[in-house]
Formats: structure tokens, sequence, C-alpha cells
């Protein structure tokens, strides 16, 4: 009579496959749990029966553990061997049925492996934007051998499985919706499984907007004697494929990566004003120009550097209630500064002393000329003049308090504050009780205060309660007004 066997797996970080997975005389085989002490074996039988492994460093097996005699169902036997990685043993397993009729499983292998594979993704790269078919390369080392691995897209069924080298497939992102998406690959061998996964852009949408490109340095109308550095910068909401600059039309390529620069020669080109433009090139073949600037070059040893010029104003962009007076003072280490100029509100004047007494928001621009006809880059002042004090208004409501009968009346303290230049910076408020009783405090107009309608009999003037606000203007301008709150002696004093 045939019986079944089942083979479990104990489950821990090792995996042992089977060579086949096939069924031979109806005893199913499946897994085991390898360790560097051996291994060990759990399956189960339809009738009570011993348990007993077969097992050996070849198929030809031939060592046996101590038959068990107990008669189970659930069988569990250990294999004291020693196990080093990539250490391989064949094995079977024996179940004596009480009637003497043997069960035998197929022989299966167990590999001890503790070295999980190493992967990574080769191309696309990280945070690229891809479109169309692309090619997918995937890197996968193991000592032992990589079983398979499995490509996935956002998590999903697998896109893709490779079992022998090299890994490499074209991936039709046409499929996929425009946007971000994560690409991971799996990696198994006998020790485990390694994953690595990067993000990329899928952009099928097609695009028809050129970069945007720029030259940094040089700066149109510079003078140059020797080498110069030429500094391109360029954005795309693509990719950048290619940079070039154009002197004279001729190109002068960049490299293909940030940063765009590259040294540009000058001993070949003779003295004279060239032009210079950079073109980009992105992903889909749309060009970007920059715009084109002239550059003069001059032989070797001619002054070539500009006049260096600096203001003593201490007051840039701030508000003040003081006339400006600003000094410039240009130095020049090769021909010597010829001249400063300076502009107020766009009227250019030629001096190095400047002066503003006028109310408002002035820009101050200031460069210099050396004797070689070298030009400075333009610097700007700004000067914030602010003279008159803020517009401030205040009263009470009420401000006569009758009858003086002893009880508390609420008064309104009104009022408003305008600086038209340089704006209010702070409002304080003080508070005075002729007769030092009343305490009180107040933060802005419109409050409301509480004070006692009652004064002393004998006080013919009657009782005077003050508010005084000072406001302060951005530009260090003081206004103060007062209001006062009155309990007269009598009756007539309300007028």
């Amino acid at each position: 009579m045939k019986r079944k066997i089942w083979l479990i797996l104990v489950t821990e970080i090792f995996l042992c496959i089977g060579l086949s997975g096939s069924q031979t005389n109806e005893i199913m085989i499946s897994y085991i749990t390898p360790s560097e002490t051996g291994f060990r074996v759990e399956w189960l039988t339809d009738v009570p029966s011993t348990s007993q492994v077969e097992y050996g460093l070849t198929k030809s097996l031939g060592l046996f553990t101590p038959e068990d005699l107990n008669m189970v169902y659930r069988h569990d036997v250990r294999v004291n061997v020693p196990m080093s990685q990539g250490t391989i043993y064949y094995f079977r397993v024996l179940s004596k049925e009480t009637n003497g009729n043997l069960m035998i499983s197929d022989i299966d292998s167990c590999i001890f492996d503790r070295v999980p594979p190493v992967v990574s993704i080769v191309s696309p790269k990280d945070k690229d934007i891809v479109k169309g078919v692309v090619p997918v390369k995937i890197l996968a080392t193991d000592d032992i051998g990589i079983q398979e691995i499995n490509v996935h897209v956002d998590g999903g069924e697998p896109l893709r499985i490779l079992k022998i080298p090299p890994y490499e497939f074209e991936w039709d992102t046409t499929k996929y919706k425009d946007g971000g998406h994560m690409l991971t690959v799996y990696a198994g061998d006998f020790g485990g499984i390694e994953e690595a996964s990067i993000d990329v852009i899928i952009d099928n949408i097609p695009n028809d907007t050129p970069p945007v490109v720029r030259i940094i340095s040089p700066v149109d109308g510079q003078v140059v004697s020797g080498d110069v550095k030429i500094i391109v910068d360029a954005t795309d909401d693509l990719e950048i494929r290619r940079v070039d600059c154009l002197i004279d039309n001729e190109s002068y390529p960049f490299p293909d990566w940030p940063p765009y620069e590259r040294i540009w020669e000058i001993g070949p080109y003779k003295p004279g004003v060239y032009t210079l433009q950079a073109t980009v090139k992105d992903r889909d073949g749309n060009v970007g120009e920059s715009q084109s600037m002239r550059v003069k070059v001059v032989a070797p040893g001619t002054d070539v550097t500009p006049p260096v010029t600096k203001d003593d104003y201490q007051f840039n962009n701030i508000w003040t209630n003081q006339d400006a007076n600003i000094i410039l003072t240009a130095t020049d280490d090769g021909t010597g500064v010829k001249e400063t100029h300076y502009t107020i509100d766009g009227t250019e004047h030629i001096g190095t002393n400047i002066r503003i007494t006028e109310e408002g928001i002035h820009t101050v621009q200031y460069w210099s000329i050396d004797n070689a006809g070298n030009t400075e880059e333009k610097k700007t002042v700004t000067v914030n003049v602010d003279t008159t004090a803020p517009d401030v208004t205040i009263s009470a409501t009420p401000s006569i308090l009758w009858p003086p009968d002893r009880k508390p009346v609420e008064v309104i303290i009104n009022g408003s504050s305008l600086d038209a230049l340089s704006g209010i910076s702070t409002k304080v408020f003080t508070f005075t009780d002729e007769y030092n009783e009343v305490k009180t405090s107040l933060l802005n107009f419109g409050q409301a205060i509480e004070l006692i309608a009652w004064r002393n009999g004998d006080d013919k003037d009657g009782r005077i309660y003050t508010i005084r606000v000072v406001v302060t203007d951005n530009a260090n301008n003081s206004t103060t007004k007062d209001t006062v709150i009155t309990v007269p002696h009598d009756i007539k004093d309300r007028k």
C-alpha cells in the first residue's frame, strides 16, 4: 500500500529549494532549514511511522541518522553535520509503518547560504526623466549564484523575470501614466533576497519648450588680455544633452554635465572684439540660445582691470531724517582712475560728492572709469529720506464726566496716526490722573478705559485725567499729542 509524505519548511532566513520539485510514489517533498551545525527536517505521514534521514555530500548519500522508532504522524529529525558557506547536502526521508512498509522520499538538496546577493540598477539613474522605450540594465552578483531577478514598477506584478545574465531588457514606458514611478528589482539566491529601487519620472508628452540659457562670465563689454573662464547657466524642464558656446559663430563645445564651464584660450585670437553666444539642446532636440555679447581681446600686458569704487553711506536702504551726504572713493592699480560717475534717480553726474536733501526714496548708482577705458560695474545705494513727523489726532468720548457721583465711566480714546513716507514705527500711550488714584494702560486708538466721575469739593478747576500719545515713524520723527478728560467742580464748568 502506498503512503504519502509531506516535508514542511521550518521558516528561518535560509532557503532550501528542491532539485526537481516532482512527486514520486505519491511522496511530496518540500523544504528544510540549514544552519552552521546541520539541518532540521520535518514531514508528515498519513499513518503512524518511524523517522529517519539518509544524507550525504553526493547523491549517493550513504549516511543515516539514528532511526526514531516512535510511531508518529509528524516527524522531526535533526541532522548534525558541519555546514559552511556554499556547503551542499543531499538527503531523503524514510518512514516505516507498523506493517514494515517503508516510505521513501525523492532525493533533494540543501545549500547553506548566509550571504545575500548584491544588486543595483545601472540604468536608468535615480531621478532620471524617461520616455518611450528605455533600456534597463541591472548588475547582480553572488558567490554561489543568482536564482532569478524580478523587476517591478510601483510594487505591481513583475514587469520582467530574468534568470541568466546579462540582466537587461527594454522597458516600454508608454504603457504607464506620466509622472513619478518607482522601479524595483529583487535578486534572490539560496541565502535570501536583496532589492534595489530608483525613482524615475515618465514624460511622454511632446515638449517643444527650449532650454533657458545665459552666459554668466565673461560679461558683455568685458576686456580680456589672457585666458578667461566661460561660465554658462542652462536649465530645462526635461534633460540637457548638449551645451556649446559660439565665438564669432565658431563652436566651442562644453561638458555635457554641470557646471557648464571651460577655459577660453585667448592665444590664437588676435586683438579685437568677438561675439559670444551660448546654445543648449535638450533631450527632445529643442534648442535655446542666450543673448549675444561682445568681448574685447587686447594684447597681453594691457590693463584690463576696472577701478574699484566704494561709498561711505551708512544708511543704505534705511530710513533717516537727515540729509544724505555720500563720498565716493575710487582706486585703480593699473593706469589710474580717470573719472567717477554717479546717477541720482537716473540723472547722471561726474564727481565723488553726493548730497540729497529732498524727501523720498532715491536710487543712487555709481561707477568709475580708468585711463585704459576699463569701466567698473555699477553699484547701487538706496537713500530713504523722511524729515516730516507723523500726523496725529487724539480725543476722548466723553471728555467731561458728570455728575461727580463716584461711579465708573467708560471713556473711548479716539484718534489716528499717519506717516506718508517711512510709515509708523511705534505708538506709546501714557495716562496721568491728577489725584494719582486711577491706574490704566492703553495700547491703541479705539480702546476703552474706565475712569471715576468724582473730584474733591474744594478742587475749583476740577479733576483732570490726561492721555498722551507719542507716535514715531521709521525715520525716527516723532509727534506728541494730548487729550484731557475733566470732572468739573460744578455744572457751569461743563461748557
